[in-house]
Formats: C-alpha cells, structure tokens, sequence
C-alpha cells in the first residue's frame, strides 16, 4: 500500500510539475524551435537591407565623387623629370611640387657638409696610419669635389623652387639640366674617385678584407663609367 501511494505521489508531482509555467514557456520555445528549422530559413535583416535612394544619398555621392580621396591628394611624383623629358613635363612639375623641391634642395644641401666631413677624416685618418700614397690625395679630392658638386645641385634645385623661375619654360629646362649634371655624373664620378682611392689605400695596406677593397673598386668603375651618361642617354641606369 506504500508502494501505490509513492507511485501516485510521483505521478501527482509529474504531473503538477507540467503544468508549471516556466515548464510550459520551455516547450513551447522548443516547439517554436522545431518550426523554424524544418520550416524556410529566415533571412537576416541586415542582409536584405537596401540603403535609402533619394536627393540625401545621391548629394552624397556625387560629392564623393567629386572630391579627390586623401592619397591622391598628397600624391606627389618622387622623381624629378629628367632633361631629356619635354617641357610640358618638365615645367608644370617644379611649378605644382614647388614646395616639395624646395624641401627636397634644403636636404640636398644639407646631406653634402656631412660627406665633405666624412671624406675629411677618412683621409686624415689614413695619414694617421702612416699611408702616403697618392691614393690618400685622390680620396679627398673625390670627396671635396662629391659634396661641392651635391650643395651646388641643392642650390639649382632650390632656385627651381621659386615661383618666377617656374614660369619660365626655357629657364626651367635648362637649370633642370644644370641640376642633373651637378647631382648626376657630378655626383657619381668624384664619388667612384674618393671610393677607388679609400678601397686600394687601405686594401694594399691590410687596413680592410681583400673583398672589401674589391667590392669598393667595383662601385668605383661604375660611378666612373657613368660619365657616358653625358653621350649616351642609355647609361642612366649607372646612376640610378
């Protein structure tokens, strides 16, 4: 008999227990559930949102449009033109990136004092070592003659910078070329002398490995041999 009351206790608390609410929420969630999935899939709302037309969008679009993005507003071409480009390249360059030739002739003066330094005493520390050879000399006089010929093309730059000179389609083309041959072969050449005579004075003297000295001598020959650039337009690459 105590059997059947715990049995119908049990039943009776199975029971009133399914009749809780909360029990009842919880299934008709589940049901609900079941539903959606063996039903269509629902789409997101997001993914079926179509932006707005009318004047508001299409003012903003078309000042979009209008306007040039950040990048290509501050894009500025980082070479300057060479001589052998034509004038209508030449001059509307220097006379739209003034500001930036300008910039570009204050560091261009400013990198040729501490060359001129650097070749002083390089040399003078080669005497200091007891070498007396004519390497020593040549060394100097390449590197004196590579920060004269830098500041030189740092000051034709910055006249190109002036908004007067700019104007100008023949003045500006030739101090284009003036400028080339300053900071070009007048650069390159000097530079291939200072580095020959560094490399052999202190190579021949065990001051440096062997394929140092080598590896100063092959960028020598090439500084030197863009002297042809002068002639043959095809040479540009020794500089570049």
């Amino acid at each position: 008999m105590r059997t059947n009351l715990r049995v119908s206790e049990q039943r009776g608390d199975t029971h009133t227990g399914s009749n809780h609410p909360h029990l009842k929420e919880t299934r008709d969630n589940a049901k609900r559930g079941r539903h959606r999935r063996s039903g269509t899939p629902q789409r997101h709302r997001a993914a079926s949102f179509q932006p707005e037309s009318g004047p508001a969008r299409s003012d903003f679009h078309r000042s979009e449009a209008g306007q040039p993005r950040g990048s290509e507003r501050f894009h500025w071409k980082s070479s300057v033109p060479e001589p052998q480009q034509p004038p209508n390249e030449i001059v509307p360059y220097f006379q739209t990136y003034a500001a930036w030739v300008l910039w570009c002739a204050f560091l261009q003066f400013g990198s040729a004092i501490p060359f001129g330094l650097f070749a002083v005493s390089t040399v003078s520390r080669l005497r200091l070592l007891g070498i007396r050879a004519a390497g020593v000399e040549i060394a100097l006089f390449g590197g004196l003659m590579v920060a004269f010929d830098s500041a030189a093309s740092g000051f034709v730059l910055w006249a190109l910078a002036q908004p007067d000179i700019a104007s100008d389609a023949v003045l500006t083309q030739a101090m284009n070329f003036l400028q080339f041959a300053f900071g070009g072969p007048g650069f390159a050449v000097p530079l291939g002398l200072f580095l020959a005579g560094v490399s052999i004075s202190a190579g021949l003297t065990r001051l440096i490995p062997r394929w140092l000295m080598w590896f100063g001598l092959i960028l020598a020959v090439i500084g030197e041999l863009s002297w042809f650039r002068m002639v043959v337009p095809a040479a540009l690459f020794l500089i570049h």
